[in-house]
């Protein structure tokens, strides 16, 4: 992988998308270069994911 991408490996992303396809294409094309995506379709499901992973 290109070093310039293997920063990404310590990064975890929240993606926020209330659209389901994008949601999973765009996970599944981010999960190949951070440590954690979490993926969620709406604000109370992210203010969870916060929540639970500070």
């Amino acid at each position: 992988m290109n070093k310039n991408l293997d920063i990404l490996k310590n990064i975890n992303i929240l993606y926020l998308e209330d659209d389901e396809n994008l949601l999973k294409h765009t996970s599944d094309i981010l999960e190949d270069f951070v440590a954690n995506i979490y993926g969620v379709k709406n604000t109370i499901d992210a203010m969870k994911i916060l929540l639970e992973k500070k």
